[in-house]
This record gives structure tokens, C-alpha cells and sequence, in this order.
């Protein structure tokens, strides 16, 4: 019994000695195997520690830059009115003439008032005689054949007779209508005769002065259009354009659009045509000196968008904060500053503080083992293509 025991604990010596044997490797396999890790390693780490990655560089530049809006707008005479009847009755003379130019003072309707006209030559009639009864009243009051009272009574029917003067002289006075400045007369809209009540529009009166234009802009640009502001407008109907000038706003937002209205004077008035209809772009801000770079220089981070400077040959990341848009430029508020060289072409594919070339540094230079590639061979795809090119094109 003793000696199966014994020869079953030898079988399983011998099993686990056979297995531990294969799981440690011999010295010379380690030796073998480090070259090939740190070969392997190398070729991991890309452009760090590594060959160089060709890149494409651009200074960055300062130039003007404006941000502008762009919102529908309405020309607008300097001056325009409507211009109504005051008085009800027959339209007894109508001597303007439409679409002519008029003077302030002139007379576009006179509505017939002959019964107005009476009763002011009656109240004028009574008026006269009660301030002849003040004098006579003063006179008695001298004499002490007259009170006090008297002379108070007398004193307030001249001043109510002469009211009734004044109230009917404003009512005759209605009875005609003056263009309230010079200007253009529009089209009429009655006839010499017809009977009109109050609130009859006769015709429309505009100034010939300069020209505006009034718009909305949105509340979140409330704060950055004021007086002066620049605006330039361009018409549906000509390739034209015309320059204006803020010169006021509204004091609050329209709470129903949330919108700000804004009104503009026009340089250059020549030819338009008040409630003609124009697009406005309105510049809220300008700068001649901003930092512009190219669109494709800028690479999304999580922390953030950042670029890619070539300081002593590598590429050092910089976090940016970007502006406004222009064509297939950036603005670059910080983060940047001219002068630097940022990398353009091959920006997304580099990592921090890698080695780079640029590309026609990289083409120019000339090749030690023979071939016309400055670049190193190597693994990855962007250097075998640049060793392509460099050969074609020797």
C-alpha cells in the first residue's frame, strides 16, 4: 500500500515539474524577446521618440475682421403724414394738385363753415358790447355810483363772451387744411363737393428731405447696436448698395417679438423710394487686428478646440478660443499670437510634442542611403506616400 502511494506522488513530481519547466522561459528567449519589445514599442509611439511626421505650416496673421447680421428692412421718409378732416360737412374747395410739391402753409382743403363763420361774427358782436359794459361799469365804480359786484359781474361776461370768440375761431380754423410741411402731396381721395364726416382722410404728405430706414434686430444683439452703428443695405432689384448710419433706438424690447427696433439715416438717398423693401447688414462688431488662422488648423479636443504651433521641430498643442467665422478662416481670440507657425495640413493626426518636417522642407532635403526621400521608412501610411511622391517627382 505504501509503495503505491509512493510511486503516485512520484508520477505527479515528474507532471508538475514538466509543466513549470514550459512556463519559465530560458535566458536566452528573454534576451531574444527584449529587442523585439523595444522595436515594437518605437514603432507604436508614432512620430514620438520616432521618425518625423510631414506636415504643412501657415503663419498666423492679424486682419480686419467684421461680424455682421443681416435683416429685413423698410425705407422711411424723413417726415410723412396723413392728412384728415377735423370738421364734418361739404368739401367746398380742393386746390392741390396730385403728386405736386407743396410749401408749408399752403391750402390742400377748405370744408364748407358759413354757419360757424355767423355765429363768430355774433359772439365777436357780443363780445364788443360786454367790454363796453366794463367801461362803463369802471367809470360808475369811480364815481361810487357803481359796487364792486357790479364790476366783477361785468368783467366775467366780457372774459366768457371772449371765450366763446376763441372757441369759435378754432372751429372755422378747422375748416381748412394746410400741409403741416414742405413736401409731396400724394393722390386725393375725395372730390370738390363731396360731403365728408371728421376723420376723412383728404390725402397723404410726404417730406422730400433724407431718407431712413427702420429694422429689428434680434435682443441678444440689443446691447451691441447703437448710435453709429454702420449698416449697409442692399435692393432686391439692383446689385446697389447704400450706406447708413444708426442714429436711434428704441428704449426697450418688444416684449410680443423680442425684437429692438432701429432707426437709421441714409447717405445716399438718390432715387429710392420710401416703403421700398431692402436687406440690412448691420455690423455690431469690428476689429483691425484680429487673428486669423485656417479653418482646418483647429482640431476638436474634449478639453477644448486646440492647435498645433512647430516650436524646435515639434508640434506643441496650444488650447484656443475661437471667434466668428469667414469663409475658410477662424478668429482666434486666444491661445494664439501672430507671427506663430501653426500646422495645417496633418494637424488631426498628430500627438503632443511629436516630431515634424515640413512637407517641403521634407522634399527639399536630399536622401543619405540613395533614394529621393528625406523620410525615414516606416509603418504608417502618410510616410510611405510622401516616399512616393518624393521618388515620382525625382
Amino acid at each position: 500500500m505504501k509503495k503505491t502511494f509512493l510511486w503516485i506522488a512520484v508520477v505527479v513530481a515528474l507532471i508538475v515539474g514538466l509543466v513549470v519547466g514550459r512556463m519559465i522561459p530560458s535566458g536566452n528567449s528573454q534576451a531574444a524577446a527584449k529587442p523585439d519589445a523595444k522595436q515594437g514599442a518605437g514603432a507604436g509611439k508614432g512620430g514620438k521618440g520616432g521618425r518625423p511626421v510631414p506636415v504643412h505650416v501657415c503663419a498666423v496673421e492679424t486682419k480686419p475682421l467684421s461680424e455682421e447680421i443681416n435683416v429685413a428692412a423698410s425705407i422711411l421718409p424723413d417726415e410723412a403724414a396723413a392728412l384728415c378732416t377735423e370738421l364734418a360737412g361739404r368739401v367746398a374747395e380742393l386746390p392741390m394738385k396730385e403728386g405736386a410739391v407743396v410749401k408749408k402753409g399752403d391750402l390742400i382743403c377748405r370744408i364748407a363753415a358759413d354757419d360757424i363763420a355767423a355765429q363768430l361774427r355774433k359772439a365777436e358782436a357780443v363780445n364788443n358790447l360786454n367790454k363796453q359794459k366794463t367801461i362803463r361799469t369802471k367809470d360808475l365804480l369811480s364815481k361810487q355810483m357803481a359796487s364792486t359786484e357790479d364790476l366783477e359781474t361785468a368783467e366775467m361776461t366780457e372774459s366768457s363772451s371772449a371765450a366763446d370768440v376763441d372757441q369759435l375761431r378754432a372751429q372755422l380754423a378747422k375748416s381748412e387744411i394746410l400741409a403741416p410741411f414742405a413736401g409731396l402731396v400724394g393722390l386725393r381721395t375725395v372730390s370738390p363737393g363731396a360731403y365728408v364726416s371728421i376723420g376723412t382722410k383728404i390725402t397723404d404728405i410726404v417730406s422730400k428731405g433724407p431718407l431712413k430706414i427702420e429694422c429689428s434686430v434680434p435682443e441678444r444683439y440689443s446691447e451691441l447696436v447703437k448710435p453709429g452703428t454702420h449698416i449697409t443695405l442692399t435692393f432686391s432689384q439692383s446689385s446697389k448698395s447704400v450706406d447708413a448710419t444708426v442714429y436711434a433706438t428704441q428704449p426697450s424690447v418688444d416684449k410680443s417679438t423680442r425684437t429692438l427696433a432701429v432707426r437709421a439715416k441714409l447717405s445716399d438717398a438718390t432715387k429710392l423710394v420710401p416703403g421700398t423693401f431692402v436687406s440690412a447688414a448691420i455690423v455690431i462688431r469690428h476689429s483691425d487686428n484680429s487673428v486669423m488662422i485656417p479653418a482646418e488648423a483647429v482640431v476638436p479636443d474634449v478639453a477644448g478646440p486646440k492647435v498645433y504651433a512647430v516650436v524646435n521641430c515639434k508640434a506643441v498643442p496650444h488650447f484656443v478660443k475661437t471667434g466668428i467665422r469667414q469663409d475658410d478662416m477662424v478668429e482666434i481670440i486666444s491661445g494664439a499670437n501672430e507671427g506663430d507657425s501653426v500646422v495645417t495640413d496633418g494637424a488631426a493626426l498628430l500627438r503632443p510634442n511629436a516630431p515634424v518636417v515640413i512637407a517641403d522642407d521634407a522634399a527639399k532635403a536630399p536622401a543619405s542611403d540613395g533614394s529621393a526621400s528625406a523620410v525615414p521608412n516606416g509603418d504608417d501610411q502618410s510616410g510611405g506616400k510622401n516616399q512616393k511622391h518624393a521618388k515620382g517627382s525625382r
